[in-house]
């Protein structure tokens, strides 16, 4: 019998429970090998399913294609009305700043030439003969 680096049996012979080999000499039916209790032989962990991954293998071709089609431009469409919100949302507020400032300085420019037109009046009346006597 010869074993190679991963504990396999190369030949046609098998070890009995007490240690002794056999061979089935070409014969069909294959004697398979024991081993002892105290040899642990580790074993490989079992799979889980993945309950996503078999929902999605249960889907038929024209439902996962109505999915990626629909997801394919739904996010693209999302991405790109959100960037158009936060962008027009700011100029719009930019606008309505420069709007607004530009009415107060207008505003400010009426009061100014109000006021010394009502400073020109006073004036005018301070300088009248009855109302300095």
């Amino acid at each position: 019998m010869v074993l190679d680096s991963r504990s396999r049996v190369d030949s046609s012979e098998a070890i009995n429970s007490d240690g002794a080999t056999s061979s089935n000499n070409g014969s069909s039916a294959a004697t398979v090998a024991t081993v002892s209790p105290s040899i642990s032989v580790p074993t490989a962990p079992e799979l889980k399913k993945n309950p996503i991954g078999s929902w999605w293998q249960a889907l038929g071709l024209r439902t996962k294609t109505t999915i990626v089609s629909v997801v394919g431009i739904t996010i693209p469409l999302l991405v790109l009305g959100g960037f158009t919100v936060i962008y027009v949302g700011q100029d719009i507020a930019t606008s309505t700043k420069q709007i607004e400032a530009a009415s107060a300085n207008g505003m400010g420019y009426r009061v100014a030439y109000f006021m010394r037109e009502r400073y020109g009046d006073i004036q005018v009346l301070a300088q009248l003969s009855f109302l300095t006597n």
